[in-house]
């Protein structure tokens, strides 16, 4: 949250996969540091406060550069936890409940789809 909210290169890996909101706030000189990037994208942008971005934070790498020291930035990120949307896929359950269920490993199967592919399924409009 802040008062010197710096997010290193990451992605996301509990998203669901899906679009996240980055919203970042603060006094903070914009034009010369505190830019946002998307590694995959090849892309470096001003970031100032008040703006609010929409990336696919499960999939892309992405953070923001230092700024000042005597600057303060702030940053709320909104996403969708993976684990909740596999919790109301599986039927209110576990993978581990599911699983010792017959026909449980099918259903799992049916709902997480080809590792590092589900991402696709969420209507993405770009390939990464």
């Amino acid at each position: 949250m802040g008062p010197n909210a710096v997010a290193f290169d990451h992605v996301d890996v509990l998203n669901v996969h899906a679009i996240c909101a980055v919203t970042c706030a603060g006094n903070f000189k914009y034009t010369l540091g505190a830019h946002l990037y998307m590694r995959q994208f090849k892309v470096i942008c001003e970031f100032p406060s008040g703006a609010t971005i929409l990336l696919p934070s499960g999939v892309v790498h992405h953070g923001n550069t230092p700024f000042h020291a005597n600057d303060n930035r702030h940053s709320i990120t909104q996403y969708a936890a993976g684990g909740l949307f596999r919790w109301a896929a599986y039927g209110q359950q576990s993978a581990k409940s599911l699983l010792s269920k017959p026909g449980g490993a099918t259903l799992k199967a049916q709902f997480d789809g080809e590792p590092g592919q589900r991402w696709k399924s969420v209507g993405l409009f770009f390939q990464v």
